[in-house]
């Protein structure tokens, strides 16, 4: 008889479809995630990083109070709601903090600006019009109209782009292109003939969401080869 994890909208879960999931289906992103932070814990208590239990209480209070749980009982009833033992929320939360501390000590601030400096291309963002025509001879008569004032160039279609997803030509020649000019025509893959008018160039900066998206990277790839030791096998 199979075991039921959970139940939502009418329907049942059962650890039969979970174990399905994880080794056909979208859940096998979850497992290579779950182990990666398994190595990282384990890499980080063979480095000696070690966290007090007064720091796994504080994490414990905050864990809570972020869910609105206050006092003793409250989170004893959410635990008894998520069918989890006390033991192994602490675990988990002590697990969490040794996986930040090993990737402070791996991700420094050094390797996070080199990283940014190497993808500025990646994360730049264009501004743009575009303005389609169904034939080159027509865009680049819109183009010359323009350029001799004899028409605005107006209801072109809005677009935020990161300039690394622009094919290499249109990507070359917004990048010499002086803000509000027309550049092209380009023929896209629908056959139609491109237009663009660059808006507005946004300059990446290494803000906090950047950053951290960086780090998460940079350990990622630093975790692979631990990973890459054993390869995955399902023991169930």
């Amino acid at each position: 008889m199979a075991d039921f994890w959970a139940r939502m909208g009418g329907v049942t879960i059962s650890d039969a479809m979970v174990l399905l999931e994880t080794k056909v289906g979208e859940g096998r992103a979850l497992l290579e995630a779950m182990a990666r932070k398994k190595a990282a814990a384990a890499l980080a208590w063979e480095r000696g990083i070690a966290v007090s239990e007064r720091a796994v209480e504080a994490a414990l209070r905050r864990f809570y109070d972020e869910r609105g749980l206050t006092g003793v009982e409250a989170a004893r009833e959410w635990r008894a709601r998520h069918h989890l033992k006390e033991d192994a929320v602490r675990s988990y939360m002590r697990e969490q903090m040794l996986i930040e501390a090993i990737k402070n000590q791996i991700v420094t601030d050094a390797a996070i600006e080199e990283r940014f400096r190497a993808q500025a291309r990646d994360l730049r963002r264009l501004d743009l019009e575009e303005f389609p025509f169904p034939s080159e001879e027509a865009a680049r008569t819109f183009i010359q109209a323009v350029e001799a004032g004899e028409m605005e160039a107006r209801l072109g279609e809005r677009k935020r782009v990161a300039e690394s997803r622009l094919p290499s030509d249109v990507a070359e020649a917004i990048a010499r292109a002086d803000q509000g000019t027309l550049v092209g025509p380009f023929l896209s893959v629908q056959r139609t003939h491109l237009v663009y008018r660059l808006v507005r160039l946004i300059e990446p900066c290494l803000d906090e969401p950047i950053r951290e998206s960086l780090r998460e990277q940079i350990f990622r790839e630093a975790m692979e080869p631990l990973l890459r030791k054993e390869p995955l096998t399902f023991l169930l």
